[in-house]
């Protein structure tokens, strides 16, 4: 069976006489101990003071030497063996060269690890005498599985004893390898933002930086105003990647507010909702808000990880703005309103509808510019050929666009501002017949 000397080459003065000196000797290649013996060079004027102990890593601590020798000096190379013939109790000073049986038995560690601390002990009883620890080791025999890696873990049951970072419930280092042994790199190890403990600085453009290639899915990310990563869900395949994907907390991803059932958001004669792919006509659109009056509402707006459907907090928000800057074309913002009777909310005229968006600090973006006309009165709808009102804003000003009858023109509305990609909230204004809408062209849109 394979052994070796722990040398500890670390001299210490005994002059303390009257406290506990201890010397200690680090094992990194751990194993399975079958047997030990210690060997000790010790100066001492008056042997008969000292008791010596050995402590294990585990705890054990097993006496060797117990006030010997009266006045006599010194453990001059003794090696402590459970099979030497001597006792130690039997010897004279000066003690050694040579092999002693100590006071209490060394098997008493067998069975341990090997792995760790180990400490000698030198009690010094009396005061008037003082002496010097010169060296000391232990020599172990092992039972052969051993911690190549140091990783206290042995060999038999480490998944990769050739690496110090892989053992039964490690750390994950997100190396590639199988650190905690659980036999699945995939989920856990091998790429960036695949777990917590993987996350990644930054949103699912940092990820797919960091590990190119990346599938659609979920992926965590860290910030340092965050106390624990959050999980994004990321469009890796669209535009290049790295798009966030986002959804409106509501139940069909649109906020409707209208007059009332009796008259509608989407009175004229057009399909209200036909930029929204969450439904399939404005009919199928849920009502939100309206109750046959004027009806002024100012919504905050939640928005959630559409893998998991958990709503991101206001830090986490506040990471996510600070992160993006761009609307992908294909989920721009949308806007409608519907027979506003050629008024202007934003302009003092006293009624019609309109949508505005506010962002983090309170600013306001009037979302449905101009007048769109007449659908119809209280009955008799839709007026024929009437048109809503329809806004798609962009983060391109050359993707922003205007359709129906609006008043103004795409180049009107321009560009849609960065602070505005994730609202904090939207007033939601209808002052006479028909109504207004907010959300995205998906239900799922994409910033980043």
């Amino acid at each position: 069976m394979p052994g070796g000397d722990v040398p500890v080459g670390i001299p210490d003065d005994l002059v303390d006489t009257s406290g506990d000196t201890e010397a200690t000797a680090t094992v990194s290649n751990g194993s399975t101990i079958v047997d030990l013996t210690v060997t000790i060079d010790l100066d001492h004027t008056w042997i008969g003071d000292l008791d010596i102990f050995l402590e294990s890593p585990a705890g054990t601590s097993v006496q060797l030497f117990n006030q010997f020798g009266g006045s006599g000096d010194d453990l001059e190379d003794v090696t402590f063996d459970d099979d030497a013939l001597d006792l130690i109790s039997s010897g004279t000073p000066p003690y050694g060269p040579g092999d002693f049986a100590p006071v209490e038995a060394l098997s008493a560690f067998d069975g341990e690890n090997a792995f760790g601390d180990w400490t000698l002990l030198v009690v010094d009883t009396a005061t008037q005498d003082t002496g010097t620890l010169q060296s000391w080791s232990i020599d172990f025999v092992l039972d052969g599985t051993g911690d190549t890696d140091g990783d206290g873990v042995l060999s038999c049951t480490d998944c990769d004893d050739g690496d110090a970072a892989s053992f039964p419930a490690a750390p994950v280092a997100c190396d590639g390898a199988d650190n905690d042994c659980d036999g699945d790199v995939a989920d856990d190890e091998e790429n960036p933002g695949v777990s917590e403990a993987c996350a990644v600085a930054g949103g699912c453009e940092d990820v797919l930086l960091a590990y190119p290639g990346a599938p659609d899915d979920s992926y965590f990310v860290t910030d340092p105003s965050l106390a624990s990563p959050m999980e994004l869900s990321c469009d890796m395949t669209t535009d290049g990647g790295g798009w966030i994907e986002l959804e409106l907390d509501d139940s069909d991803s649109i906020l409707v507010a209208s007059w009332g059932p009796s008259n509608p958001w989407h009175k004229c004669a057009d399909d209200a909702a036909q930029f929204f792919g969450s439904v399939a006509v404005d009919t199928d659109a849920v009502q939100d808000f309206g109750i046959d009056a004027v009806s002024i509402n100012n919504v905050a707006l939640t928005y959630v990880n559409p893998d998991s459907g958990d709503a991101y907090d206001a830090d986490e928000l506040a990471v996510l703005r600070a992160l993006v800057t761009e609307l992908n074309d294909s989920t721009r913002m949308v806007t409608t309103s519907a027979d506003d009777d050629s008024f202007s909310w934003q302009d003092g005229d006293g009624g019609g509808h309109e949508v505005s968006a506010y962002d983090a600090d309170g600013d306001q973006l009037v979302l449905t510019p101009g007048t769109n006309g007449q659908c119809g009165g209280s009955s008799g709808w839709p007026l024929a050929g009437s048109q809503s009102a329809f806004y798609l804003w962009s983060t391109d000003p050359a993707q922003t666009a205007v359709a129906g009858t609006t008043g103004v023109t795409a180049g009107d509305l321009g560009a849609l501002p960065t602070d505005f990609i994730l609202p904090a909230s939207v007033d939601l204004i209808v002052q006479t017949g028909g109504g207004v809408s907010f959300g995205w062209e998906e239900a799922e849109f994409l910033v980043r």
